[in-house]
């Protein structure tokens, strides 16, 4: 039998260092044309080097492109080439011939410079990444009643008025997102990351309303016949997928750091001072990393352009960095906190990567997670220098090592260096592993080099390879040589035996470490250490491990653990209780003995919040397969004292108090969802569960109830961003569960205020005066909690506030505002409100609704599209859209939707309304009955195990509810 031979995948492989083949310059003309074809043409010369002799074909990367003429030109004149698919080589490989007579007799390379001439074209898709066209959604829901249509649905649209049509094309976008491997669907090339060139960009734009951005500068505009293009600086060397190409209308503001770097905003037009606040904050960014890592920025721009459609948050595009502008463009009084921190750090992320994946690149994406791993820690570095209001570290413990951990753990993890095979595997690998574990292993070593010589060894990394590729063996030598003095030379006292990290990255899983104290007096303790691996089934690792620690007085020390088994002395009195992994700085978990642990956590109000959150996080992971009771009561405890505490301490205790719901499962849902399925069965045994589950649910109650009227509630007019996460979050709680009439009686009475305002002020001012109002991380559940209140003056105020303004609020691009509007209106139970329920369901994104909001109105948002459909009134499209919403959330929830009606009799009733119905259907609705369907099966599938969870629980809630007085 035949076995057949693997397909290459890496074009020219460096042997002896040298690549046989590589690019040194490509010349695009790009000429993108949209209208109802959506097809780009394109000229592109590529300048290579070829480095060995005797060679008759180039290969080169192309996905979809068909071409007119390719040649080779040579001094000699033009010779005609044709291109083929490669066979032995993975997919969207092609070979380049050329050929010297009729005959058919190939070129023969030798070592020299040569330039390639493709002419062809491509198509301009609609999915999200690599070239791809999107509309502006102001346009469509204006015109379309849609914030989700293609260009080409739009178009059809429009039919024969022409004038219409024009505007959509105004009001469209055709931009790049080419990472990892798309550059091949934009130009022929070599689309890997270790072939580095420099890109002379020219774009052609045929709109007057229209202008080009790409990575340099605009050097010339030259105005022709057609249209005008325009030609750009070229780039300094840089990988393929770094590339980027921006037609549409924008505005813009800018910036400029020391009369050397332009910094813009470029925001859909209209849009440009919901910018501003990021414009300040790249600005800020670009100084602290050229500060941090001691290297200039090698532009002379920075653009941050919003673009409405990105299957990514952003990508870092070299000097035109990408976003997706709903998580982006935001007037700071209309948006939450946590939305304002969350984009904070995707900015200083992304711009990170001007450096780390930018300008040292790697060389494969095996080794992607120095471009990720870095990145995630260093916007954590920069924001909190930035903005230490925003407590960043404390999320870092909450967010990235959690969830680092949680996926490693898992059957899904795999090494951080992973070995990608094809270029299939690539997407796979842009996970937590990566970008989490990556992060966390990276502040594990600065922690052990010390800050100052890491950051020093960084900028020598960075020095050392900039405009090259490297790989993590690359890093490891860095670090391990040391930083240098002021002298230039390096310090022996710099050098830090880092070699044993190559096992921390090319192994998965982590160790888990258990510590048990045998014996302590006044002067000492000593302790048993062991350990294992967080895989069962793994028993041949052995990990080198850097733990710190400290005491309740405050004492720290440094371990390095090599054995599977170690008993350590430390000079530490028995009174002084001791927190292995001190700030969670290592990445592993501690598994203390049972004695221990208790003193640990009696003792613990005497470590710091982040070891304190460090702590519960890491006892809370480690203890998912244990018996959970003697944790459980001291969460409870550790509850009650923070609500004895003033407000400001409680909200500097935001992520702890989080933290400690999340682990109880009392945060918004995971006790509310039972209840409603219990209070549905008759059995003794359900009763006696929904009995232990109002008693916790009725402590909680008690102390969000003191802990939201201790700050006043509603009425803060602080800006502390932890503080008004805190009373966000307490808000849709006291709202739905515990129907507290002081709060409701608050949201009423803060509405009236300023709907008395608006009476008597400019109506050109109705928006502005909603928003600058009310705190931004409250209005959501004011509105709710003013409907609520059954105020007749609320309810036509907000109302009006929806039919009169909702396109102003689009048009500004204050989309959470109408989603909030439109949440709170769901409420609402007078004929006026009815009147506009079906407009209203159609802007509401439950996406962005709180989970416990969204509990309340999703039944009946489900129902009326039920009932629309039964009344010939939803489109198909609708359904799919309302059906794919309830399976993410009912993922996010991870609860049982027992109480809602069944997805598949609610299919089946759909499908046989679709087949009475099919002839009248318009071809041009774009519906999937075969997709929905696959949803429904999904969604009845996960409420199977939601169920299944939930059962299993409840011996565990009993438990819990014996602790809760």
């Amino acid at each position: 039998m035949d076995i057949e031979e693997p397909k290459k995948v890496r074009l020219y492989p460096q042997e002896n260092g040298v690549h046989a083949i590589r690019p040194r310059k490509y010349h695009l003309r790009i000429m993108p044309k949209i209208n109802e074809i959506l097809r780009f043409s394109a000229i592109l010369r590529m300048e290579i080097e070829v480095s060995q002799d005797g060679l008759d074909e180039v290969y080169i990367h192309s996905k979809n492109l068909q071409y007119s003429s390719i040649k080779l030109l040579t001094s000699d004149g033009e010779i005609p080439g044709e291109i083929f698919e490669a066979d032995d080589y993975e997919k969207f490989t092609y070979k380049c011939s050329f050929f010297t007579s009729e005959a058919g007799e190939r070129y023969i390379f030798e070592k020299g410079s040569y330039t390639i001439l493709f002419e062809y074209e491509g198509d301009i898709v609609e999915k999200d990444s690599g070239f791809y066209a999107c509309v502006d959604p102001r346009f469509t829901k204006k015109h379309f009643n849609s914030q989700s249509m293609t260009f080409t649905r739009a178009y059809i649209e429009c039919e024969s008025n022409e004038e219409l049509k024009e505007s959509l094309i105004e009001n469209s976008v055709v931009c790049s997102t080419l990472e990892p491997v798309e550059c091949r669907s934009i130009m022929p090339c070599f689309d890997e990351p270790v072939h580095k060139a420099i890109f002379s960009v020219e774009v052609m734009v045929y709109n007057k309303h229209h202008i080009a951005i790409s990575n340099s500068p605009v050097a010339q505009i030259e105005e022709i016949e057609e249209g005008r293009l325009y030609k750009f600086e070229d780039t300094p060397l840089m990988s393929t997928y770094l590339l980027c190409i921006i037609v549409g209308k924008f505005d813009y503001l800018e910036d400029t750091i020391e009369d050397r770097i332009s910094t813009r905003v470029y925001t859909p037009s209209g849009l440009a001072e919901l910018g501003r606040f990021f414009l300040e904050m790249a600005t800020k960014a670009l100084r602290f990393y050229e500060d941090y890592f001691d290297i200039k920025y090698p532009l002379k721009k920075l653009d941050l352009v919003s673009l409405h459609s990105m299957h990514v948050r952003a990508m870092e595009n070299w000097g035109c960095i990408t976003f997706f502008c709903e998580n982006f463009l935001m007037d700071l009084q209309s948006e939450s906190s946590k939305t304002v921190i969350r984009s904070s750090r995707t900015i200083c992320h992304e711009i990170s990567h001007m450096w780390f994946g930018n300008l040292v690149t790697m060389e494969w994406w095996t080794d992607i997670w120095l471009n990720e791993g870095f990145a995630r820690f260093m916007e954590f570095l920069a924001l909190d220098e930035i903005h230490p209001e925003f407590h960043v570290w404390d999320q870092f413990i909450n967010d990235v090592f959690t969830s680092g951990i949680s996926q490693d753990r898992g059957y899904r993890s795999h090494p951080i260096e992973i070995n990608c095979k094809s270029p299939d595997d690539i997407d796979s690998i842009f996970d937590s592993i990566s970008y989490a574990k990556g992060s966390a292993i990276i502040r594990m070593i600065n922690a052990v080099m010390g800050e100052k010589n890491f950051q020093q060894c960084i900028s020598k990394y960075l020095s050392l390879y900039k405009y090259k590729n490297t790989r993590t063996k690359d890093l490891w030598k860095v670090l391990e040589d040391g930083s240098s003095g002021s002298d230039g030379q390096t310090s022996q006292d710099s050098k830090v035996d880092v070699s044993f990290m190559d096992q921390w990255t090319k192994t998965k899983g982590f160790p888990i470490i258990s510590i048990i104290r045998e014996i302590s007096d006044e002067n000492s303790q000593k302790f048993t250490v062991i350990q294992k691996s967080c895989h069962r089934n793994d028993i041949e690792n052995l990990w080198k491990i850097p733990l710190n620690y400290i005491t309740s007085s405050g004492i720290t020390g440094d371990l390095i653990l090599t054995e599977r088994m170690e008993v350590i002395t430390l000079p530490i009195p028995e009174s002084d209780i001791i927190k292995f992994n001190h700030n969670s700085t290592t990445f592993c978990l501690i598994d203390y003995d049972p004695d221990y642990q208790e003193s640990l956590l009696n003792a613990s109000a005497t470590l710091s919040i982040h070891n304190r959150l460090g702590l519960i996080e890491e006892l809370s992971l480690i203890y998912k397969q244990k018996d959970r009771s003697s944790l459980n009561k001291y969460c409870v405890e550790m509850l009650k004292s923070i609500y004895e505490t003033s407000f400001s301490e409680q909200a500097s205790n935001y992520y702890l108090y989080n933290s400690l719901c999340s682990m109880l499962g009392v945060s918004l849902l995971n006790d509310y969802i039972p209840l409603i399925a219990l209070q549905n069965n008759e059995s003794n045994e359900s009763f006696n569960s929904q009995i232990h589950i109002e008693k916790r649910l009725n402590f909680f109650q008690k102390h969000f109830a003191e802990l939201f009227h201790s700050c006043d509630g509603f009425n803060t007019n602080e800006t502390e961003y932890l503080k008004c996460q805190l009373i966000g979050t307490l808000a849709p709680w006291l709202l739905f569960i515990t129907k507290d009439q002081t709060a409701i009686d608050q949201c009423k009475e803060i509405l009236l205020r300023v709907i008395e305002k608006i009476v008597t002020s400019d109506p050109s001012k109705y928006v502005n005066e909603f928003i600058t109002s009310i705190q931004s991380d409250i209005r959501p559940c004011v509105y709710i909690g003013g409907i609520l209140s059954k105020d007749e003056t609320i309810e036509k105020a907000l109302i009006s506030y929806y039919k009169n303004h909702r396109e102003t609020l689009m048009d500004k691009g204050y989309f959470t505002e109408l989603n909030s509007l439109c949440i709170a209106l769901l409420f609402c139970s007078g004929q006026e409100s009815l009147k506009i329920r079906s407009s209203v369901i159609k802007d509401v994104d439950i996406n962005e609704a709180s989970l416990i909001t969204y509990i309340h109105i999703s039944k009946h948002i489900l129902n009326d599209f039920v009932d629309k459909t039964f009344r010939h009134e939803a489109t198909f499209k609708d359904i799919e859209i309302q059906t794919r919403n309830f399976l993410v959330v009912s993922n996010k929830l991870n609860v049982n939707f027992s109480y809602t009606p069944e997805p598949l009799e609610y299919f089946t009733q759909i499908t046989d309304k679709y087949q009475e119905r099919k002839e009248e259907i318009d071809e041009k609705v774009e519906f999937s009955l075969e997709g929905t369907q696959q949803l429904c099966y999904d969604l009845s599938n996960a409420n199977a195990q939601r169920k299944y969870n939930s059962e299993r629980a409840m011996p565990e809630i009993i438990e819990l509810s014996d602790f809760i007085e």
